[in-house]
């Protein structure tokens, strides 16, 4: 049997005028100096190497987009929601871009903004590490379901595509759900 290596896949949904929608000739584009490394949980994550203030913006993203992620491997499924039935895959995905080394929290100090901007959502000091809430990637992908061990004292457990139907949630993170999920979750006056 052939392994499948993700340099090697070519999703079959790309938009061929996908500019239209995200930078797609570059991987992502720092604003501010990062570094991936190992974290605490055994995994890789993104950290600062300088201070950041509330509201700088620390880098903004790039990739392929994409119309579907239905071809998408078992286990490598990293294409992010950019508008309704708009997908950002990473440029490259061996080795994976750093923006793919956010790590979730649900007391997140980076917001992702417009699909495609990473700010800051509070002072973050050099040596931290840079965590995103997952919620807004994800919301409106069926499948998408992950268990939280964020230790957060707000850590809601599971992090799904329908957090948005939370009100805390839905308000805490206004301004990171993307349109599409902004108008659903006024349409079901879930705050």
């Amino acid at each position: 049997m052939q392994t499948l290596s993700m340099s090697t896949f070519i999703p079959k949904h790309i938009v061929a005028d996908g500019v239209r929608f995200a930078p797609t000739e570059i991987k992502e584009y720092y604003h501010l100096e990062v570094k991936t490394r190992d974290t605490h949980s055994a995994h890789q994550g993104l950290f600062t190497t300088q201070d950041i203030k509330k509201g700088a913006i620390v880098a903004r993203d790039g990739g392929r987009v994409l119309s579907s992620c239905e071809d998408m491997p078992p286990g490598h499924r990293y294409a992010v929601f950019i508008d309704e039935n708009l997908f950002l895959y990473p440029a490259h995905s061996e080795p994976f871009d750093n923006l793919a080394y956010f790590n979730h929290s649900c007391s997140s100090n980076i917001a992702r903004i417009g699909g495609l901007i990473y700010m800051a959502k509070v002072d973050i000091y050099s040596g931290d590490e840079l965590f995103l809430d997952y919620a807004p990637l994800i919301a409106g992908d069926a499948i998408w379901e992950m268990k939280c061990h964020c230790a957060s004292p707000n850590c809601r457990q599971i992090i799904t595509h329908e957090d948005w139907k939370i009100a805390a949630v839905a308000k805490d993170l206004w301004t990171e759900w993307l349109p599409h999920i902004q108008k659903k979750i006024l349409a079901a006056k879930v705050m």
